[in-house]
Order: C-alpha cells, then sequence, then structure tokens
C-alpha cells in the first residue's frame, strides 16, 4: 500500500510540475494598449485654469525646445533647503518629507500656458484618487513669485478639484539659490526667453521616497491615476499602501516610451502561475485525501 501510494503522490507532482513554467517565464515583453505620451500630448486641448488654447496636433510648444531633463533617479535632492509656504512661513523641504512618498513639480505660477495644462493634468489625477497616503509639493522656478501669488494657485484649485484637501498641498516660493540648488538636483533645466516673456522649460513631476530619493519622473500634461498611485507607491518602498496595492506594483513596470506603468508579463505571469497552482491544489486536494485513504 505504501509503496501504491508513493506512485500517486509522484503522478499527482509530475502533473503540477506541468505549471512550473510559467513560474520561470523569462520573456521581458510588457503588455500595453495605450497610446503614448506623444500621441496624449497632441491631441490634448484642454483649456488650462487661465483659459489659455491647447497646443495643435502635432504642434511642439516653444517651452519644450531645446530643453532636456537629466534624470537622476536614485540621487537625493537637499532637504535642507528653505522654501516660504503658501502661508509664507519659511520651511526646510523636510517638513514636507516624513513617513508619505512626495510627488514633486517645478513650475511658475504666472505662467500662462504649459504649467497650468501640466498640473491641470496632475491635479485631475490625483482628484481621481481614493488613495491618500502622499504628499504634493508644487515649488515656482521664478524666485521674484511670491506666497500670496502660491496661496492664491492653490485656492484656485483647491475649488476646481474637490475631492482634495489641502493638508497634503504645498505651493512653495523660494529664492533663486534654493531653486537653482533644487533644479539641479532634480536634473531639471529652464531658462528665460526675452522674446516670449516666459521660461522654457519641460513639463515633469517627480516621485520621491520619504528620504528625498528621486524615484520616477512622470513627463506631459496628462496623468492616468493609476500612473501616479503606483509611482507614489514604488517611491514609498512597500511602506505605504495595502496587499493589494503591492500585488499591483509588483505586476507593473513603468514604461518610460509611453509615460505610464503597463502590465509586466513577466511578473505577471508569475503571480497568475501561483494562483493557478493554489487553485489546483485546493481543487484537487479532497480526491487526493479521499484517494489517500483508499490506498491506507
Amino acid at each position: 500500500m505504501k509503496k501504491n501510494w508513493k506512485n500517486l503522490l509522484s503522478r499527482r507532482f509530475s502533473f503540477l510540475m506541468m505549471f512550473l513554467p510559467v513560474l520561470s517565464f523569462s520573456d521581458p515583453a510588457s503588455i500595453d494598449s495605450a497610446p503614448s505620451f506623444q500621441v496624449a500630448r497632441n491631441r490634448y486641448n484642454s483649456k488650462s485654469a487661465g483659459g489659455q488654447k491647447g497646443y495643435r496636433a502635432g504642434e511642439t510648444p516653444h517651452e519644450l525646445k531645446g530643453i532636456k531633463v537629466k534624470e537622476h533617479i536614485g540621487r537625493f535632492i537637499d532637504l535642507d533647503l528653505e522654501f516660504a509656504n503658501e502661508e509664507g512661513q519659511n520651511r526646510s523641504l523636510k517638513s514636507y518629507f516624513q513617513e508619505q512618498p512626495v510627488l514633486m513639480t517645478v513650475i511658475y505660477y504666472n505662467c500662462p500656458s504649459l504649467c497650468n495644462f501640466h498640473l491641470n493634468g496632475l491635479f485631475a489625477g490625483l482628484n481621481k484618487l481614493k488613495w491618500k497616503s502622499y504628499q504634493f509639493v508644487v515649488v515656482s522656478m521664478d524666485s521674484t513669485e511670491n506666497s500670496e501669488l502660491a496661496e492664491e494657485k492653490k485656492k484656485n484649485y483647491l475649488t476646481e478639484f474637490q475631492n482634495l484637501t489641502s493638508d497634503p498641498i504645498h505651493f512653495l516660493t523660494g529664492s533663486e539659490q534654493a531653486i537653482q540648488k533644487l533644479t539641479d538636483s532634480l536634473g531639471f533645466a529652464f531658462r528665460w526667453d526675452e522674446e516670449t516673456q516666459q521660461f522654457a522649460h519641460s513639463p515633469v513631476a517627480y516621485s520621491l521616497s520619504p528620504r528625498g530619493m528621486i524615484s520616477r519622473y512622470l513627463y506631459g500634461v496628462e496623468f492616468l491615476p493609476q500612473t501616479l498611485r503606483l509611482a507614489l507607491l514604488e517611491a514609498g518602498k512597500g511602506k505605504v499602501g495595502n496587499v493589494i496595492d503591492r500585488i499591483l506594483l509588483f505586476c507593473y513596470r513603468f514604461n518610460p516610451k509611453e509615460n505610464k506603468y503597463s502590465l509586466y508579463a513577466v511578473n505577471l505571469m508569475k503571480v497568475g502561475g501561483v494562483l493557478v497552482i493554489v487553485a489546483l491544489i485546493a481543487l484537487l486536494a479532497p480526491a487526493w485525501i479521499k484517494e489517500r485513504k483508499n490506498y491506507i
């Protein structure tokens, strides 16, 4: 009887081994059918907070010409840099970097076009998030702008996007020296254009860890809520979010070409393989137990 039982167990084990290739799948392809950032930017034609029109399809905004961002993923920003918040209080960046990941962007409040599109996209994405374990820090690149202007800008956005509260959102202004040090560490380039009387810059946001480490660069003027959520979860290093959030992060990888997180086939197949094996064991276990009793 013991020999027959061992043979039975061996056959069942061989059956389960058929599914192991799923767990060792190594094709790095990802699954993604969403349009790219370039397509999204070209078709974007929303009105900004200042009432400006969007860019025409195929048109590259002047603000983007000749301006590049040097990504410094893994580097830390200086959290001792001081900026004034919208209430006029001088605080170090450290006060916004505690236990939660931080979404940061550098714009200027008097911008007539691109900054508004960029902020609109970020606020629209955050407005749809039920998950609120983050800080959102907006920094002006214009050292001549003041706290009164920052406060007015913040109030306008909170009025427009009513699912958001004031506490985790901070609109900052600072000295030219502090701004330059921050933007240098972020790899963010900008310049004043005399012809248009505007700052030329790229629309980019950053997700940072609670310790100030740069985790991800998010470009553009449209942001899916899931992209923002996963970027913040990734920056949180597993210290924020629940089990489902961590499973989602495991199944998704950031696709820089698409400027969004895409289902990652390798990890998706691994999770699917584990679920299949668990389901098979749960389904076949009663029969195995019953058959074992018959052998005994």
